[in-house]
């Protein structure tokens, strides 16, 4: 992307756990951001995370954005496990355009910063 720059950094809490993140491509100039918590810790909050993954990268290219959470939770409804859930921003970047579209499902919502301010 010409006029963004990504990082991440994950440091779980314990050996593994249920936090996520992923980076999408749709296309050359759009990229899919997706930061999740899944309730839980351990093994069973980690699977539960990477079937999140899994579910987020197969209706990625197919699926806009503003319909990608709904998607996402009538995927894991069909897949119920007792007592997980999961929270989730779903975002895209459009490099032409240069602007975000934010889908929130349960996170604090995003900061904007500027040169080091918000």
């Amino acid at each position: 992307m010409r006029h963004l720059d990504v990082a991440a950094k994950f440091v779980p809490a314990r050996a593994i756990g249920g936090d996520l993140y992923d980076f999408l491509p749709y296309s050359l100039s759009r990229l899919g951001i997706a930061i999740g918590d899944v309730s839980g810790k351990g093994a069973p909050a980690a699977i539960y995370a990477a079937l999140v993954s899994g579910i987020l990268r197969s209706h990625a290219p197919i699926e806009p954005v503003r319909r990608k959470c709904f998607r996402v939770n009538l995927s894991l409804a069909e897949r119920r496990i007792a007592a997980q859930f999961v929270s989730i921003i779903y975002a895209v970047w459009d490099d032409e355009r240069r602007a975000l579209l934010v889908a929130n499902s349960g996170l604090p919502r995003p900061i904007h910063c500027r040169d080091g301010k918000n």
